[in-house]
């Protein structure tokens, strides 16, 4: 099952994105991070640590866009099935 990190500054809105793109979603985390700076770095680690734990190397990641000083930043992870077509 692959696993997507990212960071955001609205998880529920990127939840709500995620879940029209997937099937399956499940498992979903989230942490805050404070600034992008130290969210883009905790996301990093996850993301190597989600590879490791489905031993496949299926973890996507993207740093995400948005002013960096733009409120609190979140990182979160989950799993999922498939990307929808």
């Amino acid at each position: 099952m692959p696993c997507r990190v990212g960071v955001t500054t609205i998880p529920s809105h990127r939840r709500g994105a995620w879940e029209k793109r997937v099937i399956g979603l499940r498992n979903w985390k989230q942490s805050p991070a404070g600034s992008k700076a130290e969210a883009l770095q905790e996301a990093k680690s996850k993301k190597n640590g989600c590879m490791e734990s489905h031993k496949r190397g299926t973890c996507h990641g993207h740093p995400g866009g948005g002013d960096p000083d733009n409120g609190k930043w979140y990182v979160y992870e989950f799993d999922y099935v498939r990307e929808r077509r």
